[in-house]
């Protein structure tokens, strides 16, 4: 098993903060591309981390409180709409629908990224190369770490996998 890790940076979309990366890729032997074959070792875990930044505590919050107020921005847009003109009506009831569908949105999408990303065996073996995000270059070096230990633990499995075990007696 060959691994190459690199460390990446990214400017975000914020001005002024950045997002780091491990690139991992995984090369298997032809050997343990076997055993992995004729063991069924595809399913096993290979390494797991999270593929993007998980949203602050109010990014995480503000959804529920745009899907309790939307109905109320609406229904004020329509009547400022009335009163006011019918333009900045209209400009802000979109703004309210908007925000209001960003409410029920927001909680999936933040959900994928809350979710800790697992690449298995057969997805190596199909796509070698996968991203782990990390906060700072601090965190990268200790997440590249953590995924050459999951990989050590990966290649004793393979290794251990190759052969089945002895026959043996013993007494208790």
């Amino acid at each position: 098993m060959r691994v190459t890790m690199e460390h990446r940076e990214e400017s975000a979309l914020v001005p002024g903060e950045k997002n780091y990366y491990v690139d991992t890729t995984v090369q298997f032997s032809e050997e343990e591309r076997a055993i992995i074959q004729a063991r069924g070792l595809g399913s096993q875990k290979a390494a797991a981390g999270y593929r993007s930044k998980i949203p602050s505590d109010v990014a995480l919050e503000l959804p529920a409180y745009l899907r309790a107020f939307g109905p109320m921005a609406l229904a004020l847009s329509v009547v400022i709409g009335i009163f006011e003109g019918a333009q900045q009506g209209v400009l802000l009831f979109l703004a309210a629908a908007a925000g209001w569908a960003y409410g029920y949105i927001a909680p999936i999408l933040h959900a994928r990224a809350i979710r800790e990303h697992v690449v298995l065996v057969r997805h190596v073996i199909s796509d070698p190369t996968f991203a782990f995000y990390a906060e700072t270059p601090a965190h990268a070096k200790g997440l590249a770490n953590g995924i050459a230990e999951q990989l050590t633990d990966l290649k004793r499995l393979i290794t251990e996998s190759a052969d089945l075990g002895a026959k043996y007696t013993f007494e208790l």
